[in-house]
């Protein structure tokens, strides 16, 4: 292959001029220089990690669960919410645990008054 010197490259230059026109060279320019970047950035991989990135949000929006949330008939979704309902009140059918909760707190509020309660009446009010 021949070599391209100084003679050959300025013989290029002017038959551009000549076909394109000296208006044209700088958008010709600017697009062969856009080409150029754009053509390195997606070699250089500046892409590959939004690509990825994609296909992990992708991933999470198609898992089963969701998949089975969408396909789900409003039926279907009210019943699941029911039986969630159900299940709470199986697990503690009598609000129990509630219960143990207050009575736990009035306990620790109530000790002090408890006390006084059993302390002994005084000598004035045992009658003799």
């Amino acid at each position: 292959m021949p070599n391209v010197g100084p003679m050959e490259l300025l013989l290029l230059g002017l038959l551009a001029v000549v076909i394109f026109g000296p208006a044209k060279l700088p958008e010709i320019g600017r697009s062969i220089g856009r080409a150029t970047r754009e053509f390195k950035d997606s070699v250089s991989g500046t892409g590959i990690q939004e690509a990825i990135d994609g296909v992990g949000d992708v991933r999470n929006a198609i898992s089963p669960t969701n998949l089975a949330k969408a396909a789900m008939p409003a039926s279907v979704k009210e019943m699941a919410s029911d039986v969630t309902e159900m299940k709470d009140t199986f697990t503690d059918p009598l609000g129990m645990k509630k219960a143990d909760e207050d009575a736990k707190d009035e306990a620790g509020a109530a000790k002090p008054a408890a006390a006084d309660a059993t302390a002994p009446a005084p000598d004035s009010a045992v009658a003799p």
